[in-house]
């Protein structure tokens, strides 16, 4: 049995509608995570096909705590380092930017 769109609109709609009162979801946060804190991550993420620069996402915004992260294979590597290439650190660059 399908649904039809406008059945799975009012599924989603009252889905979101209860997680926003519990507490589980925190739009404000989420827009800020979204609109201030992605770009800035991508501005300090190096770019070579942009794959990891565009791999930030918002992972959680609840009760005025948002986080974010990255879901490219290469997160750590690009963070913390390796024999092989340098720390980029672009999430304790953007954790510095945001604590002046």
């Amino acid at each position: 049995m399908s649904s039809s769109s406008e059945e799975i609109e009012v599924i989603l709609t009252e889905t979101f509608a209860e997680a926003t009162a519990d507490g589980e979801f925190d739009p404000e946060v989420d827009a800020f995570m979204r609109d201030e804190v992605i770009p800035v991550l991508q501005e300090y993420s190096p770019v070579d096909t942009g794959e990891f620069r565009d791999s930030w996402e918002v992972t959680k915004a609840t009760g005025g705590v948002g986080q974010v992260g990255s879901n490219s294979d290469i997160a750590n590597l690009m963070e913390y380092g390796s024999i092989h290439n340098p720390a980029y650190a672009p999430l304790a660059k953007a954790i510095e930017y945001f604590a002046q």
